[in-house]
């Protein structure tokens, strides 16, 4: 659902749409370094990941679909609201059966698909 809708909104997004699958993400510590590898930004000497991120997508327009946060919500909470602060272009869609709770987002409920 969250990559038709995204595919839906890419004109909108001229340094494109990223969609990061964090199902099989463990460690919520892990989180910027997967956001990192699917925008193929590389850590800097002598500068966190998440600084990496804020430098690469500051002055891009990009739409990023954080998608199952559910069991990392934390930690996509805190990255969404730095990324979000420091990049004015940037859009961030979270698919989640929790919500963020940062400034700005905003929810809607998905009814149960059938099978």
């Amino acid at each position: 659902m969250a990559l038709s809708a995204a595919s839906e909104l890419e004109r909108g997004f001229e340094d494109g749409v990223w969609c990061v699958e964090l199902a099989p993400l463990s460690d919520p510590d892990l989180l910027p370094q997967a956001v990192a590898s699917a925008l193929s930004v590389r850590e800097v000497r002598g500068r966190s990941l998440t600084e990496a991120l804020v430098e690469y997508l500051e002055s891009r327009k990009v739409l990023l679909v954080l998608d199952n946060c559910e069991h990392v919500v934390e930690a996509c909470a805190r990255l969404a609201d730095t990324l979000l602060h420091a990049c004015p272009n940037l859009r961030i869609l979270a698919t989640s059966r929790e919500v963020l709770a940062i400034a700005g987002e905003r929810s809607w409920p998905v009814p149960p698909l059938s099978s």
